[in-house]
C-alpha cells in the first residue's frame, strides 16, 4: 500500500474526518475494520474507533475498582496506565458529531491532534461517509437505512460483487488492503476539501 503523507493538519473547522463501516450483526464490519484499522496505522494514520454501542451491552468488568466506583455513583472514572487512559462518562448527550468534536480537540505534546481519522462501527442512520459491510444478499438491506447519499462503498464477498447498488464502489470485504486504499483515497480527499491539500503517495 503506498505511504500517506501527513503535510497538514487535516482536522476541519469543527470535527475529525470520519468514515463508518456499518452493517448488520455477524456481517463481518468488526472484523473488516479491525483489519483496515491496523494497516492505516502502519501507514502512519492515527485512527480513533467509536463504536456504537445502541444496547449499553458495555459494563467494566464487575468486581473492579472502575466498577466500584460507577456503581457509587461517580460522574466519571479515568484508569491511567503506562499505555495510556480509560475514560467512562456519565453523559446522555452523545452522539459520533459530539465525540468527532471532542476528539479533534484533543492535543499531543506538540500541540497538535494526535488523531487524522475516526472510523465510526455501527451508527447506520448517520449522515458520515459509510461504507457498508454485507456478507449475504439480505445484509444489503442495510444499504436502505439512513440517507442514500452517505453510503460510499460497499464491501462484500465475490458472491455478491455483481449487486450494483445506488452507484457504490463495490470493494471485497476479504481483502483489508483493498478497503484501506480505498479509505486513504477518502481521506487524501477529504483533507483536499478541508485544507487545499493535494492528495499524494497514492496510486
Amino acid at each position: 500500500m503506498e505511504g500517506w503523507n501527513r503535510s497538514e493538519s487535516i482536522v476541519t473547522e469543527w470535527r475529525l474526518p470520519v468514515i463508518g463501516f456499518a452493517g448488520y450483526s455477524n456481517s463481518g464490519k468488526t472484523s473488516l475494520a479491525s483489519q483496515v484499522v491496523a494497516l492505516l496505522e502502519r501507514e502512519g494514520v492515527r485512527v480513533a474507533v467509536v463504536k456504537h454501542d445502541g444496547h449499553g451491552h458495555y459494563k467494566e468488568a464487575p468486581g473492579t475498582d472502575s466498577a466500584l466506583y460507577l456503581e457509587a455513583g461517580a460522574s466519571a472514572v479515568a484508569v491511567l496506565s503506562p499505555e495510556g487512559f480509560v475514560l467512562r462518562e456519565r453523559r446522555l448527550d452523545c452522539s459520533l458529531e459530539w465525540m468527532a468534536e471532542r476528539l479533534s480537540k484533543e492535543t499531543d505534546s506538540a500541540g497538535g491532534c494526535p488523531y487524522d481519522l475516526v472510523v465510526a462501527e455501527g451508527f447506520k442512520s448517520g449522515d458520515h461517509p459509510k461504507i457498508a459491510v454485507a456478507r449475504r444478499a439480505s445484509d444489503l438491506a442495510i444499504l436502505d437505512v439512513g440517507p442514500r447519499e452517505a453510503w460510499i462503498a460497499l464491501a462484500c464477498p465475490s458472491s455478491l460483487m455483481q449487486e450494483k447498488r445506488l452507484d457504490l464502489e463495490v470493494l471485497a470485504m476479504d481483502d483489508p488492503l483493498e478497503v484501506s486504499r480505498f479509505v486513504l483515497l477518502f481521506l487524501s480527499k477529504q483533507a483536499g476539501l478541508a485544507k487545499g491539500i493535494t492528495p499524494s503517495g497514492l496510486a
